[in-house]
């Protein structure tokens, strides 16, 4: 359950920018405004002296977004969050995040409950503009560092397919409704 978790948390900061003042993230933000972003990635974190790996694909459009990962399946129209595990058949439904291209990294991870006090967080980009790795540096030997393989930016999509409904077979699934 740790491992979905943080692989959530962790896969949060592709959305993210370290400071919407700088001169790399103003021009990823515009490359991709009112676009589709799809991105494929990589990620690996240290956390109370476990490391876990793995990789996941994102749709991103005007603050909504899928999100999948071997563990983890978000989807966030907005207005609501899914989150699936599809191992454990867990789902959480919440109010949906506010997902900004011009918030911290530090921003969210607090906003998800941890202080990252006077961690260091970066993120660097390619000569085309597109973010090409996301890096925190937690405290503790604790870190997470997102490597970007693939980003392109397509035509708007409709906004449906960040929508989700539930489960086909909800009665062998644990929904747990936060809203």
């Amino acid at each position: 359950m740790l491992r979905k978790i943080f692989s959530l948390i962790l896969c949060m900061g592709l959305f993210l920018s370290l400071d919407a003042q700088d001169t790399y993230h103003r021009r990823f933000a515009s490359i991709i405004e009112g676009k589709l972003l799809e991105m494929s990635f990589t990620y690996k974190m240290a956390w109370n002296g476990q490391e876990f790996s793995g990789a996941g694909k994102l749709r991103y459009q005007d603050g909504m977004f899928v999100l999948q990962t071997a563990d983890v399946c978000v989807y966030n129209d907005g207005i609501v969050s899914w989150t699936l595990m599809q191992d454990s058949m867990e789902a959480l439904v919440e109010n949906a995040l506010k997902v900004d291209l011009s918030a911290s990294p530090r921003s969210i991870f607090e906003m998800l409950g941890h202080n990252l006090g006077n961690s260091e967080v970066s993120a660097s980009y390619r000569k085309d503009g597109m973010l090409s790795s996301l890096n925190a540096d937690l405290g503790n030997r604790n870190s997470i560092s997102v490597k970007v393989d693939d980003a392109r930016v397509k035509a708007p999509v409709d906004k449906g397919i960040f929508s989700y409904s539930g489960p086909e077979n909800r009665g062998d699934w644990v929904i747990t409704d936060l809203r």
